[in-house]
């Protein structure tokens, strides 16, 4: 027998199904204007965190190099200015900026008298560096209490140190022995590179993807130094600003001051 069909069993409508359709349509859609809008939220954090940490590993390692301009240098007689060029995108100046003759505390010292141009070394004297090009070589730094002289290296040979030129004074086993490097930092705008120079070595990329950086001195009072080049003698403080870009395209802009400490 057949069953007759009750009033409340009827199927949806079409009407009630293109209803239902558009309402789930405009849903998805804010879900997916949600989820996209989420990845571009977290795509444009992760490239500011890419500029800013590209940006403070090239400030810090510069920091920490610039304030020990004219470490082992200023004010030894006839050493001359620590910053040997200075402009908006370039800095060069001497120092010794890593203490590579120094092992833990102790200092790499003369084994004996020295001569007018050859120091024999308590330590191998592979931390004075010579170039191809001889005018780059490292400077040695020689100190017996407050007898102290600087001259340039011309060779070294296992711990013997032969120096360009004479010494002016006789300095006694135990005297000290520190080698003064030449160090240049370079922002090349073609390129977006920060880059660092040791002497007359290879140029090393400090930072890439730099869209702007710029060096600014200052005297002892604070005042710019508005010439280019300024006068290297006043320099006690530098600026360096510098932008960078992440990988979304993004630019952070860091800046830090250093006040020279020799």
């Amino acid at each position: 027998m057949s069953r007759r069909r009750r009033s409340d069993e009827r199927g949806f409508t079409l009407v009630e199904l293109l209803i239902a359709l558009a309402i789930g349509a405009m849903v998805a859609a804010a879900i997916v204007e949600i989820f996209q809008g989420s990845l571009s939220q977290v795509s444009h954090a992760t490239s500011l965190e890419d500029a800013q940490s590209s940006a403070r590993v090239g400030l810090d390692q510069m920091v920490s190099e610039l304030r020990l301009i004219g470490s082992y240098w200023t004010g030894i007689p006839g050493a001359g200015n620590a910053i040997t060029a200075a402009t908006p995108s370039t800095l060069t100046f001497m120092a010794d900026i890593d203490a590579d003759t120094v092992s833990g505390t102790t200092e790499t010292t003369l084994t004996g008298a020295s001569t007018a141009t050859t120091l024999t070394v308590s330590a191998n004297a592979s931390a004075f560096n010579t170039y191809a090009t001889a005018a780059a070589n490292d400077y040695v730094y020689v100190a017996d209490g407050g007898t102290r002289e600087l001259r340039q290296l011309a060779s070294v040979t296992g711990s013997v140190v032969t120096l360009t030129a004479a010494l002016a004074n006789s300095y006694p086993a135990g005297s000290i022995v520190r080698s003064v490097e030449r160090v240049s930092y370079t922002f090349d705008a073609s390129a977006k590179t920060l880059t660092r120079t040791l002497g007359g070595g290879s140029t090393d990329t400090v930072l890439d993807n730099v869209t702007a950086l710029t060096f600014s001195y200052f005297d002892s009072s604070g005042g710019a130094l508005a010439t280019t080049p300024p006068d290297a003698t006043a320099i006690k403080e530098v600026q360096i600003s510098v932008t960078t870009q992440g990988t979304g395209g993004d630019l952070r802009k860091m800046t830090s001051r250093v006040r020279l400490r020799n």
